[in-house]
């Protein structure tokens, strides 16, 4: 992914909150370190706490579990947040843990992220070139 532009803005306030990763977050930056992104696992800006960030992309990545990410009181805070995070110019992609647990679905996973970030970002590309930064 490095022939993708990084992006402008203040990034430096993200840091490690320093919280343990749990193993659907710990697949999660293993897969945005299988995809070549610096990641800042378990970050966070002293407002909100977010799974991992990549900074080179001003990109949170949420990992959502349906035992905490279903209810509405869930939904209702998640949507604050990505709201809040928007506002702030930082993109917001979401992931069910369950698609980083088997192989099929942690290449559609890896695929969201791409197409999340070319999109949010305002990046228009060939499939052809897709595929190299997928591979």
């Amino acid at each position: 992914m490095s022939d993708l532009h990084p992006v402008d803005g203040n990034r430096s306030n993200w840091v490690p909150s320093g919280r343990r990763l749990n193993s659907s977050e710990r697949l999660l930056v293993a897969l945005l370190e299988e995809m070549n992104l610096e990641v800042v696992p378990s970050a966070t800006n002293g407002q909100w706490e977010i799974d991992a960030y990549v900074p080179r992309y001003n990109m949170a990545v949420e990992v959502d579990g349906r035992q905490f990410h279903t209810r509405p009181e869930d939904t209702s805070h998640d949507r604050s947040k990505e709201m809040s995070l928007h506002a702030q110019g930082v993109l917001v992609v979401r992931i069910w843990s369950e698609d980083l647990r088997n192989p099929q679905e942690r290449a559609k996973a890896r695929k969201h992220i791409v197409n999340r970030l070319l999109a949010g970002r305002g990046i228009r590309m060939s499939a052809k070139r897709k595929r190299h930064i997928l591979r």
